[in-house]
């Protein structure tokens, strides 16, 4: 008996805890482009895809009238750009700051996928909303503008331990070699060479 109530339980805590959870409040893009975009301006979706703004970015906060915009560090995931943020419209004409992007360990960050450029676009350049990126947002994708972090393998460093003995071995065997080994650098070369065996 005493099982089967500690299933039952477990059971009623673990739907308890999955109803808190899916009660909190979920910003979607279809909620904000009915709240904030309208024919004349849009909504910038960036997604970090795994990195994070190097720098404070102001995230929209809905609630009463309008909302407000909080600066907000190591901003991940997708972040939603809305007209208003830093007292700026998205309508044509109007520019905002590409976001630069800490990229995932082992990765470098190449730049930012836009949909309505046929053309990458780098961290830190203006961007300035053209009557097409308007018009093409509105046609494609009701108003967003969607913008990827791209990025590629990091180069692997090269071995700095291997680095710094062989340079170390041919210094310390260059001396041991003109000191005792009649002036013979390549012998005293070798003979580090051999003393320090697997290391190299």
């Amino acid at each position: 008996m005493k099982k089967i109530l500690s299933v039952m339980l477990a059971i009623m805590m673990l739907f308890g805890a999955l109803s808190i959870s899916a009660s909190a409040e979920n910003l979607t893009v279809d909620s904000l482009v009915t709240e904030k975009v309208n024919n004349d301006n849009v909504l910038v979706v960036f997604n970090f895809n795994g990195g994070t703004s190097k720098y404070d970015l102001p995230v929209y906060t809905p609630g009463s009238a309008n909302g407000t915009f909080t600066l907000t560090s190591g901003v991940g995931g997708i972040y939603y750009l809305v007209p208003g943020a830093d007292g700026k419209s998205l309508e044509a004409g109007s520019f905002f700051v590409m976001p630069s992007v800490v990229a995932p360990e082992g990765k470098q960050f190449l730049g930012w996928d836009c949909t309505v450029r046929d053309y990458d676009l780098v961290a830190a350049s203006t961007f300035t909303l053209t009557k097409d990126d308007i018009f093409y947002a509105h046609a494609l994708h009701s108003g967003v503008i969607y913008m990827t972090a791209m990025y590629e393998s990091a180069e692997a460093e090269g071995d700095t331990m291997a680095t710094v003995l062989g340079v170390l071995t041919k210094v310390f065997g260059t001396i041991i070699g003109i000191l005792f080994l009649d002036g013979q650098s390549s012998a005293g070369i070798a003979l580090i060479e051999k003393l320090l065996g697997g290391l190299l």
